[in-house]
């Protein structure tokens, strides 16, 4: 008997593997997939502050993973903690241009390998996998606030 949460789980892996494999995050080391994202979240907004919470509610990420992965994205170069004037406990998350870097790299690897997933599907079969996807999500999501 398959198990929806067993190939969710294989699916994430797999595409881990690939993009950990493409020339970008090959040549770059110090980053991971998730770290790419989070460069790509912080670029989106960079009209405004980006906190650590930010990113936990973006990714649905717990305090302490998030400040594990601040933490290693800081100590190899890829972003900085910067004071802001509205709290002096506060500090917004910036990028540096090695992360900028990086991010343009990848950017091409990893619009190549959303194409490689979606090969073959019709768009109806992409929006109806998108369909399912936000019902499990609000599925989890409400299962979580009822606990």
């Amino acid at each position: 008997m398959r198990r929806i949460g067993f190939e969710v789980r294989y699916l994430a892996n797999l595409i881990k593997k690939t993009l950990d494999n493409t020339p970008t995050f090959q040549k770059n080391k110090s980053i991971t997939g998730m770290q790419y994202f989070i460069i790509c979240f912080i670029y989106k907004n960079s009209d405004r502050d980006v906190l650590q919470k930010d990113i936990e509610k973006r990714f649905h990420m717990q305090k302490s993973t998030t400040s594990q992965i601040i933490y290693t994205m800081e100590k190899n170069g890829l972003i900085i903690r910067e004071k802001v004037d509205y709290d002096k406990r506060t500090k917004k998350i910036v990028l540096t241009n090695l992360a900028l870097m990086i991010k343009d790299e990848a950017k091409k690897e990893i619009n190549q390998l959303e194409q490689n997933i979606v090969q073959g599907l019709t768009e109806e079969e992409i929006e109806q996998f998108y369909y399912v996807v936000d019902k499990i999500k609000k599925n989890i999501q409400d299962k979580e606030q009822n606990l």
